[in-house]
């Protein structure tokens, strides 16, 4: 996220404070795991999602599957070539900062 940081705040029109805000909500909100706990399996079936659309992704879909989640992803390429194959598991971030704003304006 550090790394997307300028985009993140251009895209969400956040200042530098509303940015650091949004890294926190991130961070509290947010599981990691290592890749070697997911089973085979897992990465089987995203090789054959993510072999037409970017293998760079397999290891982010295995890793979304294994743990029940939903893929947090600004890459629009990913979101399309997923959803054409039904996978809807997917949220992007102008989704997110929507969420976040309006539980903000219900404060």
């Amino acid at each position: 996220m550090i790394e997307h940081k300028e985009k993140i705040k251009k895209v969400g029109k956040l200042s530098e404070d509303g940015f650091l805000e949004l890294y926190g909500l991130v961070l509290r909100n947010v599981r990691t795991i290592h890749h070697s706990i997911i089973p085979k399996e897992f990465y089987q079936s995203a090789i054959k999602i993510c072999k037409d659309i970017d293998a760079d992704d397999i290891p982010f879909i295995a890793t979304n599957d294994y743990v029940r989640g939903r893929l947090w992803t600004g890459d629009v390429k990913l979101v399309k070539g997923l959803s054409s194959k039904g996978y809807k598991k997917i949220v992007v971030t102008s989704d997110l900062f929507s969420d976040f704003i309006q539980k903000e304006n219900k404060k």
